[in-house]
């Protein structure tokens, strides 16, 4: 479930490039690890905790770092759907 350091440097570089929100590949990332499951894939609940703490932080705005972040509707109504 985690990923090595070349991919996570692969993965920062295209999303930098191609304008990803942070917030919408945990998302993304998030939705694919619940799916893994009922596939027979083991996921460490580490990994899904990470993901979905990083997205609450973004969605209700309770950041650590005290800046102000903004969300799209896209990504409220997909943490939403993951939420349930």
């Amino acid at each position: 479930g985690w990923l090595s350091p070349g991919q996570s440097y692969v993965l920062e570089e295209y999303c930098s490039r191609y304008g990803v929100r942070g917030c919408l590949r945990h998302l993304y990332y998030l939705n694919d690890l619940l799916d893994r499951p009922e596939q027979g894939f083991m996921i460490d609940p580490q990994l899904l905790h990470y993901s979905y703490v990083f997205c609450t932080s973004n969605v209700y705005g309770n950041r650590s770092d005290n800046n102000v972040s903004t969300i799209t509707m896209e990504e409220r109504d997909r943490f939403s759907e993951i939420k349930e």
